[in-house]
């Protein structure tokens, strides 16, 4: 180790001591370092005092020692060289050799060798009472504890609400959105954020649901400050993965509807199919209990987002039903909320009402087609479609449904089958569009009427389905199934379209005492 003094010969700041043309060219260090036959003779020391100490590892005794684990030290052959300076006094703010007074954080005082700006200064001078060292360590950044949901969890709900916990408080004015992000790939997902002091939480809640079987990311940037305004280290982000399927939310009937028709389909929020093999289970009861512990058999199970019961619920029963919606791709599943509806009371009015087919059409393999005439032809080498003139009927509880028609085929025994697709009856294809939809079965076989050319097509699964095209959907409709070609005309053998007969629950009037 050695020590020089200020002023001393030799020592002078930015000074060429030794007259050779150049100046403080030795290092403290007790060598010739510009081999000139003397040593440490054109220092620049700009302290009051100076000491400094060279540290090597390639000496005998370094080579000796051991580590806490007993291992030998291995040679590097390193040379640390270390300085450090002094003052008896503090010193004003005046330039001082190549150095001056600076301040930082507005209040500390120190020297500054303006080396680099971007680092703390090679040299400080404090006073002992002050309360702020510039050289020492910066505080540690903010430590996160715990985050949920954890990094790679997978089935996360869709509504999930997540959060990260710190172990000391944040400067709550920096947890905002423009420093906490979730993120679907590159598009963030709007979100709020909120700092919950109790807990030392960040709490993030999206505000649109999030995508199912996609991989979301969080991320916190470092925007983020400690309450001593600390930031954070660096950006932290995680993912986490949302469960495969949607929750699936009971829709039609609503939840606790009354005078519901014992024929209503039950309909629920769906999953999107790109997530995978998606489908639905439905279970139904009379009791809730039962039902929301699914310890009731399955009483469907189907591909799309809704029922059409094969049979009529009961008359004058409550109704608990539920759904579960299983991804068979991920091999996850989400329960739906039980939920009950009412059917009509026993005895209720039944009316009726005569509809007719709205549009209709046929088309051959031969090319020959025609749309909305007379005659509807059906047949194996034919396609054909109906749609109902279902107008004004919107809301009513079905009751049942009577197709009703005259055929020039007396042997075979036709079916009607539902469609739900799209389609216009003017562009049918052969084969192709419109499809029967066989998830469902033939709607109705046709009874035909003794003696003459009646057909009479009438089941509950025909009204559950005529329900549904009145309630769930606008895009309902029908095709003829015949084992040989055949026209379906009306039952007075006029040319006009089949009519149909439709039956509905009249809805009690309302009492005058309880108007009042």
């Amino acid at each position: 180790m050695w020590s020089r003094w200020h002023g001393a010969p030799g020592q002078q700041h930015l000074f060429d001591d030794d007259g050779d043309g150049t100046f403080d060219e030795e290092r403290l260090n007790g060598l010739d370092d510009d081999h000139d036959g003397e040593v440490d003779e054109d220092l620049g020391v700009f302290a009051q005092q100076m000491m400094a100490a060279d540290y090597r590892d390639d000496r005998p005794e370094s080579g000796s020692q051991l580590d806490a684990s007993g291992e030998v030290h291995a040679r590097l052959w390193l040379t640390v060289h270390q300085e450090t300076y002094s003052w008896s006094t503090i010193v004003s703010r005046r330039p001082f050799g190549g150095a001056c007074i600076a301040r930082y954080s507005g209040e500390v005082p120190a020297i500054h060798d303006f080396r680099d700006p971007d680092r703390l200064p090679w040299v400080a001078v404090l006073g002992l009472d002050h309360p702020v060292d510039p050289l020492a360590p910066a505080p540690p950044p903010p430590a996160i504890v715990e985050v949920f949901p954890g990094a790679r969890a997978t089935a996360l709900p869709i509504d999930t609400q997540a959060w990260v916990r710190f172990a000391a408080p944040l400067d709550s004015t920096t947890v905002r959105t423009t420093s906490v992000f979730l993120k679907l790939d590159t598009r963030r997902i709007p979100i709020e954020v909120e700092w919950d002091e109790a807990t030392l939480r960040i709490v993030i809640t999206a505000l649109e649901p999030l995508t199912p079987a996609r991989t979301h990311t969080l991320v916190l940037s470092d925007a983020l400050r400690a309450r001593d305004g600390t930031p954070l280290d660096a950006a932290y982000e995680w993912q986490f993965r949302v469960i495969g399927v949607r929750r699936p939310e009971p829709q039609l009937p609503a939840a606790g509807a009354t005078f519901q028709s014992p024929l209503t389909h039950l309909g629920w929020s769906g999953t999107e199919a790109a997530v995978g093999a998606v489908e639905y289970a439905v279970f139904v009861g009379a009791d809730s209990a039962p039902v929301a512990l699914r310890a009731v058999p399955e009483l469907a199970r189907v591909g799309r987002p809704f029922l059409v019961p094969v049979q009529g619920w009961s008359i004058g029963a409550t109704v608990w039903w539920s759904v579960n919606a299983i991804n068979r791709t991920l091999d996850e599943s989400s329960n739906g909320p039980t939920v009950r509806f009412e059917s009509v009371p026993a005895g209720t009015r039944i009316d009726s009402t005569q509809s007719s087919f709205q549009i209709y059409g046929w088309k051959q393999s031969t090319g020959a087609f025609s749309c909305s005439q007379a005659v509807l032809l059906a047949g194996n080498d034919y396609v054909n479609a109906v749609r109902m003139n279902l107008a004004g009927l919107a809301g009513l509880p079905i009751a049942a449904v009577r197709i009703e028609t005259n055929t020039s085929d007396t042997s075979s025994v036709p079916t009607v089958w539902g469609v739900t697709e799209t389609f216009n009856v003017c562009t049918l294809q052969f084969p192709g569009t419109p499809r029967p939809d066989t998830t469902l079965g033939a709607l109705a076989s046709a009874a035909r009427v003794s003696g003459t050319r009646r057909l009479r097509f009438t089941s509950d699964r025909l009204g559950a389905f005529t329900s549904w095209a009145l309630n769930g959907s606008n895009l309902a409709g029908f095709t003829f199934r015949f084992g040989s070609r055949t026209d379906l005309i009306s039952v007075n053998q006029s040319p006009t379209p089949p009519f149909v007969r439709i039956f509905y629950y009249v809805p009690p009037a309302p009492r005058p005492d309880l108007a009042k």
